[in-house]
């Protein structure tokens, strides 16, 4: 289906579009190559991929807020992940400020 196709179909689910909309971030749908998790399923997302999902959904203009759950900083520990996590995030951000 595609993630474009995927917001698309679940923002044309509200009945009011008027409303604003939270993000909710799950970093479980990263790859694992990627992301450590607690709960690896290989073949999710890169950090290009998954960068697209926030911001078609913040380019709507109805985004009141974001959270990002299952990030374990135990499990990267490196930081590598992490650090691109977060410059995923702001990148959304400012490009939709």
């Amino acid at each position: 289906m595609g993630i474009r196709k995927a917001v698309e179909e679940g923002l044309e689910g509200f009945s009011r579009r008027d409303l604003p909309v939270r993000l909710h971030f799950d970093v479980d749908a990263l790859d694992p190559e990627f992301m450590p998790v607690m709960f690896p399923e290989p073949g999710g997302l890169s950090f290009e991929g998954a960068r697209e999902f926030p911001s078609l959904v913040w380019a709507t203009g109805r985004t009141a807020g974001m959270s990002v759950a299952c990030y374990h900083p135990v499990l990267d520990t490196d930081g590598k992940a992490g650090t691109r996590l977060a410059a995923l995030i702001a990148d959304v951000r400012s490009s939709h400020a």
